[in-house]
């Protein structure tokens, strides 16, 4: 595991070293001196992006000629900073300020990956193979209670669903769901750019909400 500078701590995230007879670097959003010197001191044969949000593919640039690995899912705007700032605001006018933003403090630049890999793919690096499992959202590595953590992460879901839920019953506007802050608690940085994550975010537990009958009809 590398670490990322400041402990890894948004807008930076953690990579993950394979030494194997493939040697091959998981995610480069762990800071750019970092990249550089795993660059310098392994010779790395592949880039794997673990999704495409930028603090885990800032630094893909970094590895020039080596190939970048991706999930197919986002395949459409992995590695290109305009398509994916498009992707999280549609219709949004600031897609430039959050393009300028992850750029001054994820050094990022394009770089398309060169593969895509589906859910279920293995890679095999020699003595040690990966199988890519879709788990959406942000887990620490669990090594053990794996079954309890999975249901601890579920019932946060539930929970937050369940707060959406008696928001929309108290008639709160979607301004106001969004300063309540459901999803993040507070916004501490661009919290124009946060409040539209936390849109998308109550957004996505309504759909859900409604799929599974807990809501009668679209509010």
């Amino acid at each position: 595991m590398i670490v990322g500078t400041g402990r890894g701590h948004f807008p930076i995230s953690h990579s993950f070293l394979v030494k194997d007879e493939v040697s091959a670097l998981i995610d480069t959003g762990c800071g750019l001196e970092l990249l550089k010197e795993i660059d310098r001191t392994y010779d790395i044969d592949l880039i794997i992006n673990s999704h495409c949000h930028p603090d885990h593919s800032a630094g893909n640039w970094i590895f020039e000629s080596i190939p970048v690995h991706a999930p197919a899912m986002g395949a459409n705007s992995h590695g290109r900073l305009g398509p994916l700032s498009m992707r999280f605001f549609p219709g949004k006018p600031f897609a430039g300020r959050w393009r300028d933003w992850i750029t001054r403090t994820m050094g990022f630049q394009d770089k398309e990956p060169s593969e895509y890999f589906e859910d279920g793919h293995v890679f095999d690096f020699g003595h040690l193979r990966l199988q890519d499992v879709h788990t959406p959202g942000h887990n620490w590595p669990i090594y053990e209670k794996i079954d309890e953590s999975v249901d601890k992460y579920s019932r946060v879901m539930d929970q937050r669903s369940e707060a959406i839920l008696e928001m929309l019953e108290k008639g709160m506007t979607m301004s106001d769901m969004v300063k309540a802050a459901p999803i993040y608690g507070y916004h501490p940085y661009e919290p124009e750019i946060l409040s539209s994550f936390e849109s998308r975010m109550i957004d996505l537990h309504i759909e859900e909400m409604l799929e599974s009958g807990l809501l009668p009809h679209k509010i």
